[in-house]
C-alpha cells in the first residue's frame, strides 16, 4: 500500500492537480485522501481503483474483502458451502448470521421457505387431525378456503385458518462507520462487523414481530399483578399453550419488557413457589422472554404477549449489505452502511385456538 501511495503522490505531483479535484472526480471526500496520502487512513479497493484511473496508473488489486464492495450478497445460511482448507464455512457470513439469530423469530419462531418464484405462501393452522383436505373457491375470493372431507360424528367445528406469508423489502441502518476503520481488513475485525450488521437486521425482525402484536386477540386486566396476569392467562388461553413442543420447551412465549417483569417479582412474596418461578425464567409454566419492544414499553399498547412458538413463521431472502457513498455527516468521513433482505413475520392465530393473545390494562 505505501508503494501505491507513492506512486499518486508522484502523478498528482506530476500532473500538478489539486488535491481538491482529484477527490472531487473519484467520488472520495478531500479529507479522506489527504489521510489516505498521509497514511492515516484506507481507501477501498474500488476508491483505489478509481483514483489509479483518473491518473491513468497500472494498478491490479486482490480483492479478497467482501466489504470492500458496495453491494455484498450474503449467502443464505442454508447454502453456506465449508471451504476445503478450514473445513467450516466463512467466519464473516457465520458473524453475520450470528447477529441476525438474535431476533426474537429467528430465535423461537420456524422459518417458512418459499418455492422458487413464489411471491407468497398459505399455511394452514388448526387441529392437524381435523384439517386433512382443504381447497380455495375461486367463485369466492382467493382467502375463502373451504374444507372437503366430510365431518366426522362428534365433531362440531373445525378450526381452520389460512395465513399468507408474503416477503416485502426490510432495511435496517444506515450504520456510520469511521473511514478509518472502513472498509475491515483482517478477517477477525470483518466479522465484527458483520456481526454488527446482523444484529442491526435482527433489530428489524423484532419490529415486524412487534407489529404483528398489534393483530392478537386481546385481554383486559385491571392492573399488572401476578395473581391479575395469572387469572387472564387461565381464563383466556386453550390448554394447549400450556403444554411443550418436540424439543421439551414450553410451547408458549410470555413475552415482557424488563421493567413489567420487574414489577411482577414485586407484586410477588419473597420466598413463594411464585417467586421461585419468576426468577427461574417462568410464568405458569411458560417460559418469560423479556424484550424491548414499542408495543410493550410503559407507555406502549399491551403490558404482556402470550406468543406460540410453532405459530410463529418467517422467512429470509437475499441478504445484502449496501455501501452508500454519499456523504453521511457534515465531515463526510464515514462510510454509510444498510443491511437489507426479502422476508416477513407473521404469528398465526386464530380466535378459536387462542394460543396466542396480547394483555392490556382496562380503561378506567
Amino acid at each position: 500500500m505505501t508503494n501505491i501511495r507513492g506512486q499518486i503522490k508522484q502523478s498528482i505531483e506530476k500532473r500538478g492537480l489539486k488535491l481538491s479535484q482529484l477527490a472531487e472526480d473519484c467520488g472520495i471526500h478531500v479529507s479522506h485522501l489527504s489521510r489516505f496520502l498521509n497514511g492515516e487512513a484506507e481507501l477501498s479497493p474500488e476508491k483505489l481503483r478509481r483514483v489509479a484511473a483518473r491518473l491513468g496508473i497500472a494498478l491490479t488489486i486482490a480483492d479478497g474483502n467482501p466489504f470492500a464492495l458496495r453491494r455484498v450478497q450474503i449467502p443464505l445460511l442454508n447454502k453456506l458451502q465449508p471451504d476445503f482448507e478450514g473445513g467450516r464455512v466463512s467466519a464473516v457470513y457465520e458473524a453475520f448470521y450470528d447477529g441476525v439469530r438474535l431476533s426474537i423469530p429467528f430465535r423461537f419462531g420456524r422459518e417458512v421457505q418459499l418455492e422458487p418464484g413464489m411471491g407468497m405462501q398459505a399455511i394452514l393452522t388448526g387441529p392437524a387431525d381435523l384439517c386433512r383436505i382443504t381447497a380455495t373457491d375461486p367463485t369466492s375470493g382467493p382467502l375463502h378456503t373451504v374444507t372437503l372431507q366430510e365431518q366426522q360424528a362428534g365433531v362440531t367445528h373445525w378450526a381452520l385458518a389460512r395465513l399468507e406469508i408474503s416477503p416485502r423489502r426490510i432495511m435496517a441502518g444506515p450504520l456510520l462507520v469511521s473511514h478509518a476503520f472502513w472498509p475491515p481488513e483482517s478477517e477477525a475485525s470483518q466479522s465484527f462487523v458483520a456481526a454488527l450488521l446482523g444484529s442491526a437486521l435482527a433489530r428489524a425482525y423484532d419490529l415486524l414481530f412487534d407489529s404483528e402484536l398489534q393483530s392478537l386477540p386481546q385481554a383486559q386486566i385491571a392492573e399488572f399483578t401476578y395473581a391479575a396476569v395469572a387469572n387472564a392467562l387461565a381464563q383466556e388461553s386453550r390448554a394447549g399453550v400450556f403444554t411443550t413442543l418436540t424439543d421439551g420447551q414450553p410451547r408458549a412465549l410470555f413475552v415482557v419488557s424488563p421493567s413489567r417483569y420487574h414489577t411482577l417479582r414485586e407484586s410477588v412474596s419473597a420466598g413463594s413457589a411464585a417467586a421461585i418461578e419468576l426468577a427461574n425464567g417462568r410464568f405458569m409454566g411458560l417460559r418469560i422472554l423479556l424484550a424491548e419492544l414499542p408495543s410493550l414499553a410503559d407507555d406502549g399498547d399491551f403490558v404482556a404477549a402470550v406468543v406460540a412458538r410453532d405459530r410463529l413463521l418467517y422467512t429470509l431472502s437475499d441478504p445484502e449489505v449496501l455501501l452508500g457513498e454519499e456523504a453521511a455527516a457534515a465531515s463526510g468521513e464515514f462510510a454509510n452502511l444498510r443491511v437489507t433482505c426479502r422476508g416477513d413475520v407473521k404469528i398465526a392465530v386464530t380466535n378459536e385456538e387462542r394460543l396466542s393473545f396480547t394483555l392490556r390494562i382496562a380503561s378506567s
